[in-house]
């Protein structure tokens, strides 16, 4: 992964397998070994999260989560990239620009 990596709608994204995770209270509680961090996400996150069991292009998660949620699909690209984007700082997600 390039350090000037970014989520985009077309990229493929998927779990970083170096993170370990529990679940708590229907959330997720994350762990970096690498960087001695503790990670939580919400309702919301923990569903991405649970979405990214398997590798999966961002437009196909939106459309997953505009069919679960109301919420208009342009407020849900918004907020999903900011969120994706985050957890690709902290390297909880990989991501691999689709060909």
């Amino acid at each position: 992964m390039k350090a000037e990596s970014k989520v985009t709608l077309k990229s493929a994204i998927s779990r970083n397998p170096e993170i370990i995770h529990s679940v708590m209270d229907d959330e997720i509680v994350m762990m970096s070994v690498d960087q001695g961090l503790f990670f939580g996400i919400d309702k919301i996150g923990t569903h991405i999260w649970n979405l990214l069991e398997t590798p999966i292009i961002v437009e196909e998660l939106i459309e997953k989560l505009v069919a679960h949620y109301t919420v208009e699909r342009e407020v849900c690209e918004i907020d999903t990239l900011l969120f994706l984007n985050d957890m690709l700082l902290k390297k909880v997600i990989m991501v691999e620009e689709a060909h």
